[in-house]
């Protein structure tokens, strides 16, 4: 049931391996922004001509609460469940400033620009090219917002035992050469961000730094791929 001042809304929730997917309809609230927290993040979408955004989030939990809230309406409390959270392998990349990362997963055996490395410029959505896909990927989080960016296999059966995967870190954004606000001392220079590991229904998280460069250096392809330590 929805709370007052909100008939007019109607709220989609539905998830598939651990991606949570909430569809907000609000035809009188046409190019507003719906503001999703989960979890102590806040992700932002903008509604088109007709009212409605999607906005896609990783479950870090089985169990977990969201809230949806946009102008002059009320907030919106959903409880999302992952029966399959057990069952799944995900990585996720999260930041909180208004620049592009990219997260790249090289798959065991496989070596960076072949079969298994997958990116959001190799989402590997066919599932032709690897064993895992990119699900969700924001792009520029709005000021204030939370970017993300995520991998998963479904089942966690289909990879190898004994599996050691390779994650880097781009900072898209930054580019080829270096250039103010991102380089020296700008403060956005060097991102901070969280690596967050769901293996089978573990979940570990470390967090990152995208390190500096001087302005005006050119960063080779293997120097804008910053390696992760899980």
């Amino acid at each position: 049931n929805l709370p007052p001042g909100v008939e007019d809304t109607t709220v989609k929730v539905s998830q598939a391996s651990g991606r949570a997917l909430i569809d907000v309809e609000r035809p009188t609230a046409a190019r507003q922004t719906v503001e999703i927290s989960y979890n102590g993040e806040t992700y932002f979408q903008t509604s088109d001509a007709e009212g409605r955004a999607r906005i896609t989030l990783a479950l870090t939990a089985p169990q977990n609460k969201v809230s949806i809230h946009q102008r002059r309406f009320s907030v919106i409390h959903c409880e999302i469940d992952a029966p399959d959270f057990a069952q799944i392998y995900r990585v996720i990349l999260r930041w909180r400033d208004p620049v592009l990362l990219a997260l790249h997963v090289v798959e065991p055996g496989r070596k960076l620009a072949t079969f298994g490395h997958v990116s959001p410029a190799r989402p590997n959505t066919d599932l032709t090219q690897g064993l895992g896909q990119i699900d969700v990927a924001t792009g520029v989080p709005p000021d204030g917002s939370t970017g993300e960016v995520s991998y998963v296999v479904d089942n966690v059966r289909t990879l190898p035992t004994g599996r050691f995967f390779n994650f880097r870190l781009e900072y898209v954004t930054r580019g080829e050469t270096a250039k103010p606000p991102h380089c020296d001392e700008h403060p956005l220079a060097n991102i901070q961000a969280q690596l967050i590991i769901i293996d089978a229904g573990q979940v570990t998280e470390r967090s990152f730094g995208t390190g500096r460069a001087a302005c005006g250096q050119t960063l080779s392809p293997a120097a804008r791929l910053l390696p992760l330590r899980p």
